[in-house]
């Protein structure tokens, strides 16, 4: 007579677990619920009432017992009672969903959603596709979904307003609506499985490609751009400094735009299990860290970077970013050249290089990363991608 049963906090460690299944395999992470249920907990009645009364509410139709379904940070395997969610509180949320079948948890798909306050969102699962597709209300629907709201709330689950959800808010704080309109998918689905779609022809009868409305926006960063008649030396200037290639970026998209697309990526792989956005989150954060100029001529920027970067490395393991192959780890050679870069640089804003020791100090004291003793043979290389 549950809500749901059990409760987990995805980590890259079950993002990596889904990931090295096949791709065309439905199954998924088998995880160890700690049992905990969808109401309010350490919540006087007078908080209770006006977060039901300020928060939206997410109305979920037919979705099959035992599914997982998930909030933010916040995921559970659903009950017979099950209708939604309440007390959302107005912003970003992203919504997930797995089939259950046998006991094995299928592909995740997702999609997010920025809530208004004391709104009312439907959404109805369709047993064909096993998602969740939006139900477009009526005026008079909306009002009879609001006057039967009273003997809906038994149904829903609360939101947790716990650290899980001061965790969230620090993952995404930079991601507005626009970079969603920008980003997301014309389906507006996050799949962990990539669709493809046939486009045989006669000189490539087994071409596949991926389903043009399945795939993520994400902005095109070219290994390698030069100013229109660079002299030879600027070639070579710009071939160690990215700083032209981070500000055609951000003349696009503006510097919110980019930590927009830095924090989505990351929150797409992690909670969202894609894995090409982990490999575009890492593109990011390298063209970040192989600029010169730019140092100078954005540092709230940089300051903003090393923030980002500091709450989303507390979701990874120690050695996540180790290379199977090499052993090299990605982020300790990018940051190395980062923090080597801002070392040099004369005039560097004083507020970020104080951030910038104090981001360098927090990492090799929580992860044993090491950034000053980089022998030769590791150092960054320029590498054509």
């Amino acid at each position: 007579t549950e809500f749901g049963v059990g409760a987990t906090t995805p980590t890259l460690l079950d993002v990596l677990h889904v990931l090295c299944r096949s791709s065309s395999s439905h199954h998924g992470v088998h995880r160890h619920h700690r049992h905990h249920h969808l109401h309010t907990h350490h919540m006087d009645a007078s908080t209770a009432h006006t977060l039901a009364r300020e928060g939206a509410t997410l109305v979920v139709q037919d979705m099959p017992v035992g599914t997982e379904f998930g909030v933010d940070y916040m995921s559970w395997n659903t009950g017979p009672r099950f209708r939604g969610i309440k007390m959302l509180p107005p912003g970003l949320h992203f919504i997930y969903y797995s089939a259950v079948s046998h006991g094995e948890t299928g592909a995740r798909t997702g999609f997010f959603l920025f809530t208004d306050r004391a709104e009312i969102y439907v959404r109805k699962w369709e047993p064909q596709t096993e998602e969740l597709e939006p139900v477009a209300l009526s005026s008079d629907d909306l009002a009879n979904l609001r006057a039967n709201m009273q003997d809906l709330d038994r149904f829903l689950g609360a939101y947790q307003f716990d650290d899980q959800m001061k965790k969230w808010m620090s993952l995404t704080n930079h991601i507005r609506p626009a970079d969603l309109q920008r980003l997301c998918p014309s389906n507006g689905k996050i799949s962990s499985v990539t669709e493809y779609t046939s486009t045989d022809t006669d000189t490539n009868p087994h071409h596949m490609q991926t389903v043009p409305e399945a795939r993520i926006l994400f902005t095109a960063i070219p290994a390698k751009l030069v100013p229109a008649n660079a002299t030879p030396a600027e070639i070579s200037k710009h071939s160690l400094d990215r700083s032209h290639t981070l500000g055609q970026i951000i003349r696009a998209h503006g510097v919110e735009g980019l930590l927009a697309e830095l924090q989505f990526a990351f929150v797409c792989f992690l909670i969202g299990q894609v894995y090409d956005a982990f490999e575009h989150w890492k593109k990011l954060v390298a063209l970040l860290c192989s600029c010169d100029d730019a140092l100078r001529d954005y540092p709230q920027l940089y300051k903003d970077f090393i923030a980002v970067l500091h709450f989303q490395l507390q979701e990874t393991p120690r050695d996540f970013f180790v290379d199977i192959v090499s052993q090299d780890n990605f982020l300790t050679v990018t940051l190395a050249s980062l923090f080597a870069r801002m070392d040099s640089q004369d005039g560097l804003d004083a507020d970020l290089a104080k951030r910038a020791s104090k981001f360098k100090a927090h990492l090799t004291k929580y992860f044993d990363w090491e950034f000053d003793d980089e022998k030769e043979e590791d150092q960054p290389v320029v590498v054509e991608m």
